[in-house]
């Protein structure tokens, strides 16, 4: 056994080719990884794996209200693999599915790792692409759509002191104030190039352990 080989799991692959009201552009990605071999690498390193895809359930589609939709059909499926001793191992076509992931894992004390060269942090009145993806980690720390974002079974915000952001490199204005009034830690591309990316995180990782149990990681 190599010595890095993390222990053996039953893996819950659950794709979401979806984005931003099509499953084309960014939607292509989770097929990709499938078709190129996503699951016998995982077989080979021991692990059990099962794949299963979640698809919208009404028929006309419309970008926040379906993107909606999905999330909340993800945090259940989530919360059925845990349930199931399964790991949820996510592959979607857009960021703000990690919403649903989130809920799904119905944990109060849950930490939050964004990896992503773009901070998607701007809310409705701070946007100026209205790109609703651009708004997912604001949306997990209960910035904005609310209302929406308490649809999802079991989500609750994330404080901000329990989200870590790790490697943006295009953050709006606006965004790097919202990061610092709601205490988000940000560890940027220019941080993690001076180290490496152990040494750049390994403080701002140790911090968020003694705060949070469990850590959901979101990488784009």
């Amino acid at each position: 056994m190599r010595p890095d080989k993390l222990s053996t799991m039953n893996v819950q692959v659950i794709q979401i080719p979806y984005d931003s009201g099509n499953c084309l552009r960014m939607g292509k990605g989770p097929e990709h990884f499938l078709d190129n071999g996503l699951t016998r690498v995982l077989q080979a390193d021991g692990h059990q794996v099962s794949v299963e895809s979640i698809e919208p359930q009404t028929k006309f589609r419309a970008e926040i209200q379906t993107q909606f939709e999905l999330y909340r059909l993800l945090a259940e499926r989530v919360s059925a693999a845990r349930q199931e001793n399964k790991f949820p191992l996510i592959l979607s076509g857009n960021c703000s599915a990690t919403l649903g992931a989130i809920a799904g894992t119905n944990k109060k004390r849950l930490g939050l790792i964004w990896l992503d060269a773009h901070g998607d942090f701007n809310t409705p009145e701070t946007t100026t692409s209205g790109f609703l993806d651009g708004m997912g980690l604001a949306i997990a720390a209960g910035l904005c759509w609310k209302p929406l974002a308490l649809s999802i079974p079991n989500f609750s915000p994330i404080a901000g002191e329990n989200i870590l952001h790790v490697g943006g490199r295009d953050f709006d204005s606006q965004e790097q104030m919202l990061f610092k009034q709601v205490g988000v830690k940000v560890v940027d591309e220019t941080a993690v190039r001076q180290t490496n990316i152990r040494d750049a995180l390994d403080q701002a990782i140790q911090q968020l352990s003694l705060k949070t149990k469990e850590a959901h990681l979101h990488i784009d």
